[in-house]
């Protein structure tokens, strides 16, 4: 588990400097880096206890919460991209890490991504989510992940998060109607 902590530990250390100004003029491969970063984060947050998970919730500021959004966004896409279920995981598990620091409302709309991307694929959202929220450190992070697949169906619509799909197999992607959406 130490090492597990270290590793966390190095890869918030990472992330702390980053700011959404900075990211909004990073290269692909700037991304890519930064994406593997955030997987990597998600894999040791799923499988550590819950004091550690509570450690590394309680890095994440709202100086660099902004891409934990970001890669659940990419990962709801990924998921139908490459029929990679293990995305969505990871997607979810970025939420927690982000522990809803942001408005809430941001990350709903990621969550709402997340679960269409599982029920295209064919997955249970309910049980992957219900999975997800007890690995939850706060509360409110817990029970919006929970609660979410059990919502009425309007009330997790694509629609009316103001989203709707684009393209198919490699070229899928979710877009954000009206406003120009934020790069995270």
């Amino acid at each position: 588990m130490r090492e597990n902590k270290e590793t966390a530990l190095t890869l918030l250390h990472r992330l702390h400097s980053l700011r959404l100004i900075e990211f909004t003029k990073f290269s692909p491969e700037l991304r890519e880096a930064l994406r593997a970063d955030i997987q990597e984060l998600c894999g040791v947050f799923s499988v550590a206890d819950s004091v550690t998970r509570a450690d590394i919730v309680s890095h994440v500021g709202d100086g660099f919460a902004f891409a934990f959004l970001w890669f659940a966004k990419i990962m709801a896409e990924k998921a139908v991209q490459q029929s990679a279920p293990g995305a969505i995981w990871d997607g979810l598990m970025a939420l927690l890490i982000e522990n809803f620091e942001r408005d809430y409302r941001d990350t709903l709309r990621r969550l709402v991504l997340l679960y269409h991307s599982a029920t295209k694929l064919g997955l249970s959202a309910q049980e992957l989510f219900t999975k997800a929220s007890n690995l939850a450190v706060g509360s409110l992070a817990a029970k919006l992940v929970h609660d979410f697949p059990l919502r009425a169906a309007g009330g997790r619509s694509l629609g009316v998060f103001r989203y709707e799909e684009t393209g198919s197999g490699a070229s899928f992607a979710y877009r954000r109607l009206g406003s120009e959406e934020a790069p995270f």
